[in-house]
């Protein structure tokens, strides 16, 4: 299943506990949410380093970059992401950007299937 940039976007702000707005300009690669917590014009930490590494600081996203093989591997907790950065453009930050997104929308994914999953007692009907 071949994710978005805009499903990561969402899963990303979802995983920060973000209010957000979808928003897309007439030029086709530029997308961007606007953060209601951040009073935000644009937040998109694919595209924006500090976008990316404030997300990183307050979901506590561990970085480790090998440099020999030429990936950069994202972590939280049990969920991580490893973006290969050697084979591809070999942009270091675009790599880095990619791998903590998709750590932070495969963690707000996995949160919401655990809670379909396991209800809470109030939700059983």
């Amino acid at each position: 299943m071949n994710v978005t940039d805009r499903e990561l976007l969402e899963g990303a702000a979802g995983a920060c506990g973000y209010t957000y707005l979808y928003q897309k300009t007439l030029n086709p690669d530029e997308e961007y949410l606007i953060v209601k917590e951040l009073d935000s014009k644009r937040w998109n930490p694919l595209v924006n380093l500090l976008d990316c590494a404030k997300m990183c600081v307050h979901l506590r996203i561990d970085v480790e970059w090998f440099h020999l093989s030429g990936y950069v591997l994202c972590k939280m907790g049990a969920t991580s992401a490893v973006v290969n950065y050697s084979s591809t453009t070999g942009n270091m930050e675009e790599a880095w950007k990619q791998a903590a997104v998709e750590v932070a929308y495969r963690t707000e994914v996995g949160s919401a299937r655990m809670h379909r999953a396991f209800p809470r007692r109030r939700d059983i009907g």
